[in-house]
């Protein structure tokens, strides 16, 4: 059992994390999808409002599938129009997917129990349900839920309008259902879960700076206008870090101490942020520090305090060359909207200030007008 718990968490967890990454190419995806099960419903009902009039005239309940044939042609229209706009969001299809499951979900249960009177079973549940099941655009545990509540809500129907009998098969009927829609969905999950995952570890590689194994300027950049076009309003600050007279290095003490120094900084950088930076190199001897939300600015400065005291500590080979770095930052503030490509130009304004104060310090962007 505990091992079933763990796999269900992990499922969870990881489902959520994709969904964060990925809501844009998810929603276009999922909207397609919706679509094609929308037409394949439409041919189901048209197929439904032929059969039904000539096989089971005499249960009198034609005139639900001829009130669902035409419910679902404005529901396609609906469906269709949204396919075509550009603009959809990650909410808004994720909203239209839930509707469409539980619109398809009643008109399942109706066609199970009515009319009370006649002996017809919910033969057909099971595999209607499993079908529209996720467009998976929710998570595992809300797909889950969605499975429960579907099959309790035509237990319970049945359990009103049904004899004894059909109760019985529908009951049976709907745990199946649910247990296998519960299991399918956590295979299907595990598996887009799995390949998601390996996709990322191929993407990190590719993202990764080859000498110090730390983001190189393209994914970092990426990442940042990401992040940046998430959290717009939030108090975020981004770091540019310099190696002092690096040059100096390379010529005096060759290119592997030139290395390994690279690597050091890397390595201090990535501690010291933590979970609370996305840390990259620029290329050369220049590197960033990009504090994500929440962070205030005490928490920048202490990080910066304790990158550049750990930076003495590198070891060269020399005692006549020590590592110093000068770093510019520049704080957006909270409310305020700013631009990835304006972030890193204030703090490259900064980071020119410190050196031409003597460098081997911080420094943070501070508006004209504010000295003024």
């Amino acid at each position: 059992m505990d091992s079933i718990f763990k796999g269900m968490t992990h499922v969870q967890s990881i489902s959520k994390e994709y969904l964060e990454a990925e809501s844009e190419s998810i929603a276009k995806q999922n909207q397609g999808v919706l679509c094609t099960v929308s037409i394949l419903y439409t041919a189901i009902l048209v197929a439904y409002n032929i059969i039904v009039p000539i096989k089971f005239a005499n249960w009198g309940i034609t005139y639900i599938y001829r009130v669902a044939l035409v419910v679902q042609v404005f529901v396609f229209l609906f469906i269709l129009l949204r396919h075509f706009n550009k603009e959809r969001g990650f909410k808004e299809v994720q909203v239209t997917c839930l509707i469409f499951q539980l619109y398809v979900m009643v008109f399942v249960i109706v066609i199970s129990v009515v009319p009370p009177w006649m002996p017809q079973s919910a033969i057909y549940f099971a595999p209607i349900m499993i079908g529209f099941i996720p467009s998976f655009i929710f998570t595992w545990n809300v797909t889950a839920m969605m499975t429960v509540i579907e099959s309790v809500a035509l237990i319970i129907a049945s359990f009103i309008f049904k004899s004894e009998e059909i109760f019985s098969i529908n009951f049976f009927a709907a745990l199946l259902a649910m247990f296998m829609g519960i299991y399918l969905s956590f295979l299907v999950y595990h598996f887009r879960n799995t390949t998601y995952q390996q996709g990322e570890l191929v993407k990190e590689m590719a993202r990764k700076d080859v000498l110090t194994q730390i983001y190189n300027r393209g994914a970092v950049e990426e990442k940042l206008l990401k992040y940046i076009k998430k959290h717009s309003k939030e108090r975020l600050t981004l770091c540019i870090v310099d190696v002092d007279n690096f040059k100096s290095v390379n010529d005096s003490l060759g290119h592997a101490t030139g290395d390994h120094v690279l690597k050091s900084v890397a390595s201090i950088l990535r501690n010291v942020g933590g979970d609370h930076a996305i840390v990259g190199r620029m290329g050369g001897d220049e590197f960033m520090m990009f504090f994500k939300k929440d962070i205030s600015r005490a928490q920048v400065e202490a990080c910066l305090d304790r990158v550049r005291a750990d930076m003495h500590g590198i070891v060269t080979g020399s005692p006549d060359i020590a590592i110093t770095t000068s770093i510019g930052a520049y704080e957006k503030p909270e409310g305020v909207e700013v631009l990835y490509e304006t972030m890193f130009q204030r703090a490259d304004e900064a980071l020119y200030r410190v050196k031409k104060k003597g460098k081997d310090s911080y420094e943070f962007y501070v508006e004209q007008t504010e000295g003024l």
